[in-house]
């Protein structure tokens, strides 16, 4: 069971702070962790009920260790994503709802790879890319207690992305 004060990780909403139980206004039996999210932009509460903690995957945020693995799965050679975008999309959006922190480190690595690369991301790819980078970023804010952007600023400076041949790109 979730402590006040516990940082946590929703697998579709990210990461944020336990601040209690309470009960749900409409269903008073109903107990629920309300847990106010890291992405300070959306001032969201989220209300996971105790009972359902298991189905929806909330999980402590990760540990010290696995941030250093983090910084290890970022700095790795990237794996080159399919070329056929619906191939692409499935592999990392699949990686995304996992949950992961070392597959949503990864997603990132190589989505960043692929920007480098080309130049660019179409939209989907952006889309794709903002929301890993928002899970990731915000994981990393609530376990190493800084901001998001600091979070993200982070992850980009452990990246080691490849030189891209001018001939090539």
């Amino acid at each position: 069971m979730f402590e006040k004060g516990d940082a946590v990780f929703h697998p579709g909403k990210g990461a944020g702070i336990v601040m209690g139980i309470t009960a749900m206004p409409v269903l008073p039996k109903r107990r629920c962790y309300k847990i106010k999210m890291a992405d300070q932009r959306a001032k969201t509460i989220l209300m996971v009920p105790v009972k359902k903690v298991a189905d929806v995957g909330l999980r402590y945020a990760v540990s010290g260790e696995d941030v250093e693995a983090v910084w290890r799965v970022l700095g790795a050679e990237p794996v080159d994503l399919p070329a056929k975008h619906k191939l692409r999309y499935k592999l990392l959006k699949d990686k995304l709802r996992t949950g992961d922190i070392l597959a949503l480190a990864e997603a990132i690595r190589d989505m960043e790879w692929r920007k480098a690369k080309e130049q660019r991301l179409n939209a989907p790819g952006q889309r794709i890319y903002t929301q890993a980078m928002r899970m990731l970023s915000g994981e990393l804010s609530v376990v190493l207690d800084i901001d998001m952007l600091q979070a993200e600023q982070r992850i980009l400076d452990h990246l080691n992305l490849p030189e891209i041949d001018e001939e090539e790109a």
